[in-house]
């Protein structure tokens, strides 16, 4: 009778041992995971912003290279202007 108290004690205490490394880990899981969302969200806002941005510049080569066609055309009938 007595072993079987002695090994049902240390049954529980090894479940108590074990139970509170569990407990210890999810909650670090748990910080984990929200640091995880919080990083993907931030990536995300980053990802948005330098998209925005490159559309922006994309725009803007645009503009200018149609100003610097346009002005090439106008260069060009000056040109041919004074030389006529």
């Amino acid at each position: 009778m007595e072993y079987t108290q002695l090994l049902l004690s240390l049954l529980g205490l090894m479940t108590a041992v074990v139970g509170y490394f569990l407990k210890t880990t999810m909650t670090e899981l748990k910080s984990v995971k929200e640091i995880c969302y919080e990083t993907k969200t931030k990536v995300q806002m980053i990802e948005v912003d330098y998209l925005n941005k490159l559309d922006n510049h994309n725009q803007r080569f645009d503009d200018l290279n149609r100003t610097m066609r346009d002005l090439i055309t106008e260069i060009k009938a000056l040109r041919d202007k004074i030389h006529s």
